[in-house]
C-alpha cells in the first residue's frame, strides 16, 4: 500500500481516539503489504479503528509478515470483513479465525493459508445481490488448488457436556448443504474447527455423583458407600460416538477439530472415512 494511503488511514483511526503507537504498528503492516486501500473506503472510522485493537493487531502483524512469502493470502479481505462486525463478541470470534490460521500454518508447512473467505463467497445464483455461505479459511497447495476449506466455530459457553459441541458441527454442515443445493459446493475437504473451553466440575446430588476433569475424563457414580461407578469415559472419546450417531449433519464434513480457545492447543481431531468417524488425535 502506498505511503499516502497508509497515512490517510492512520489519520482516520487517530481521529477516533486510537493512540499513535497502535496506529503506527498497523500503518507499518499496511505499508509493507500489497493490500488494496480501496477495500477500506466503505468502512466506518469506528470499525476501522478496531484493526489497531491489541486483540487484533498482533495476529495481523504476524500473518502480514508471511503474506510476502506466499504462506498467507487474503489478509486485506479479512481486515475489511472484520472491521464491519457489529459487536465485541463478533470481533472476538472473527479474530479467532486469524489465530486458527496461525495454527494451521504449522500443520501445513508447504501450503498457503487463505483467510477472508467470507469476502470471496460466490453470489447466490437465485439472487445475485446475495452471497452464499462460506467457510473461513482455505488451505491451498502450491499449484493453487484448495485442498481443505475450514469453518471456525465456537462453543458459546464453557463445555460441560458433548451436546454443547453439536451446534458447531451443525453450523458448518448447514453451510455445506446450502452450497451444495445452490450448485456451488465448498471446495476441497470440508473441516470444522470448534474453539472451546472445557469446564471441569463435580456435583453430588441425591441421584448420584457426576464429575468432569480437566483432561476430559467423565464419571458418573451412585451415592452408595462405596460409590458404584455407572460410567467412566472421556468427553473427547464420547464425541466420536456423537459424530457417528448424527450422520445427517456430520457426514457432510470430513474433519472436526476441537481447540482450546485460551491456549490455542488442539484438543482432539476426528476424521471421517466413508460413514465412520474416528478420533485420530
Amino acid at each position: 500500500m502506498n505511503p499516502a494511503a497508509v497515512k490517510a488511514l492512520q489519520r482516520r483511526m487517530e481521529a477516533t481516539g486510537v493512540t499513535a503507537p497502535s496506529t503506527e504498528r498497523l500503518a507499518l503492516v499496511l505499508y509493507e503489504s500489497n493490500i488494496d486501500p480501496a477495500i477500506f473506503n466503505d468502512i466506518d472510522d469506528k470499525w476501522l479503528a478496531r484493526l489497531a485493537n491489541e486483540r487484533v493487531l498482533p495476529s495481523v502483524e504476524r500473518l502480514s509478515a508471511l503474506s510476502s512469502t506466499g504462506r498467507v493470502e487474503g489478509l486485506g479481505e479479512w481486515m475489511s470483513f472484520m472491521a464491519k462486525k457489529d459487536s465485541d463478541a463478533d470481533v472476538t470470534r472473527t479474530v479467532a479465525e486469524l489465530r486458527e490460521a496461525e495454527r494451521l500454518l504449522g500443520e501445513y508447512p508447504g501450503d498457503t493459508i487463505s483467510v477472508g473467505g467470507d469476502k470471496r463467497a460466490p453470489p447466490n445464483p437465485d439472487n445475485q445481490a446475495e452471497t452464499l455461505a462460506s467457510f473461513d479459511i482455505g488451505i491451498k497447495s502450491p499449484d493453487g488448488k484448495i485442498l481443505r476449506s475450514v469453518d471456525v466455530t465456537h462453543a458459546d459457553k464453557p463445555v460441560k457436556h458433548i451436546s454443547q459441541l453439536r451446534p458447531g458441527v451443525a453450523h458448518a454442515a448447514k453451510k455445506v448443504k446450502k452450497r451444495d443445493a445452490a450448485g456451488e459446493p465448498i471446495p476441497g475437504k470440508r473441516d470444522a474447527i470448534i474453539r472451546m473451553e472445557l469446564k471441569p466440575f463435580r456435583t453430588e446430588k441425591e441421584k448420584g455423583i457426576e464429575e468432569l476433569k480437566a483432561d476430559g475424563t467423565y464419571m458418573r457414580a451412585t451415592r452408595e458407600t462405596p460409590p458404584r461407578e455407572l460410567e467412566n469415559t472421556n468427553i473427547y472419546d464420547k464425541f466420536t460416538d456423537d459424530l457417528n450417531g448424527r450422520p445427517e449433519e456430520s457426514n457432510v464434513l470430513d474433519r472436526v477439530t476441537l481447540v482450546d480457545q485460551n491456549t490455542g492447543e488442539g484438543l482432539a481431531v476426528y476424521d471421517r472415512d466413508g460413514t465412520t468417524w474416528t478420533r485420530t488425535k
